[in-house]
């Protein structure tokens, strides 16, 4: 017999609530990427979880050109300008780059913290004024059987010229 499961969203689940609701504005220069890896999670089950994919939460003229789950101590990467990560990025205190995974796949064992580093760019040549946002960061995961959908609460706006 085939059963239905579920997917649990909202904020009981191993990855935990959202955090505060917030906008992040990144300047956009001369066409080239951003790597914004402002998101962490923490797994709070008593198994591994593995992450099934990793998308953007509505996007309007924003493109995901890239992702890293990157095991940290620490709370956050930063927003770098460049994708892939810039030197600098990859040596920001407590970010483990060395044991870092494209999403699809990635494991993270119970009680570790991974940075969300996304790789961002707007389509085409963008006019000064111009932007792209996305209403976050969604993680497709699973514990053992159990499937879970989180979304982050930060808002990303990407602006040509300044914020």
């Amino acid at each position: 017999m085939l059963t239905a499961q579920s997917v649990v969203t909202g904020s009981d689940q191993p990855f935990g609530p959202q955090g505060n609701q917030a906008t992040e504005c990144l300047p956009y220069y001369g066409g080239i990427a951003l790597t914004d890896g402002v998101i962490a999670v923490t797994n709070h089950a008593s198994q591994t979880a593995t992450i099934e994919r990793l998308s953007l939460g509505s996007p309007k003229r924003l493109r995901l050109i890239g992702a890293y789950i990157v095991p940290t101590t620490e709370v956050v990467m930063g927003a770098w300008r460049g994708w892939p990560p810039p030197q600098a990025a990859q040596h920001v205190p407590g970010t483990i780059w060395s044991r870092r995974h494209r999403p699809a796949g990635a494991q993270i064992r119970p009680g570790e913290k991974v940075s969300v580093v996304v790789g961002l760019a707007l389509p085409g040549d963008p006019k000064k004024g111009s932007q792209g946002s996305s209403s976050g960061v969604t993680l497709r995961y699973r514990v053992g059987s159990q499937q879970y959908l989180w979304h982050s609460n930060v808002q990303v706006v990407l602006k040509a010229g300044f914020c």
